[in-house]
């Protein structure tokens, strides 16, 4: 789990680490982790009530899960696979991830989802660092 730091009872600020690939120059992770973000989430203490009971997630959690299914294009009947992996989205445009529960009615299905599928794993931030090959001259 990240550090966390108390900002007043009801508030937690979870520092994510950033991941960067260890070829990148010292340069461009320190770049990286200038720019990293501090996130403030209004803690949540019970489940399903007041606060923010998401947090930033490691994107590999939602690959291969059997309750994620990929749809599209921008028609919800239209299943194209179940538990996708990365390598299924390349290239698509149009398409859509499906979670479990209703968007407009979530109620705590989303929430109960979102918990069972980051248990164990803590909070992701992704980077990537871009240059201009014109401006390194």
């Amino acid at each position: 789990m990240l550090p966390r730091r108390v900002i007043c009872p009801a508030l937690v600020t979870l520092v994510a680490a950033v991941c960067v690939s260890p070829a990148l120059a010292d340069a461009e992770q320190d770049l990286a982790a200038k720019y990293a973000p501090v996130v403030r989430l209004v803690e949540q203490t019970e489940e399903c009530g007041p606060g923010e009971p998401y947090r930033p997630m490691d994107v590999d959690r939602l690959f291969g899960d059997s309750t994620v299914a990929l749809r599209g294009p921008w028609n919800a009947t239209d299943l194209v696979k179940i538990g996708p992996s990365a390598k299924d989205l390349a290239g698509l445009f149009e398409y859509h991830l499906d979670f479990p529960g209703s968007a407009l009615d979530p109620g705590c299905d989303y929430e109960i989802w979102s918990r069972r599928l980051q248990k164990g794993s803590a909070p992701t931030v992704y980077a990537h660092v871009a240059t201009d090959r014109d401006l390194r001259r």
